[in-house]
């Protein structure tokens, strides 16, 4: 009878093992394709950085052009 519960946990463990194992390799895959998505998303920044910075700079000057027209009406 021990025997029987013996195999039975050895089985177990074996497909404990086996799981393990796919779990690892699912989560080398994993990791390798959001390697290869940091790396696009790099490179995509390298190339828009340049536009969104000029964006930002210009919607600052318009914001620097309001709060001067603001001023202008407090004071009348």
């Amino acid at each position: 009878m021990e025997a029987v519960f013996l195999g039975i946990i050895a089985t177990s463990m074996i497909f404990m093992a086996i799981f393990a194992l796919i779990r690892t390799i699912v989560w080398v895959l994993v990791l390798i394709k959001l390697m290869t998505l940091i790396n696009d998303v790099r490179n995509d920044y390298k190339t828009i950085s340049p536009k969104i910075i000029g964006f930002i700079q210009g919607f600052q000057g318009m914001g620097r052009f309001f709060g001067f027209m603001r001023m202008l009406r407090r004071r009348k």
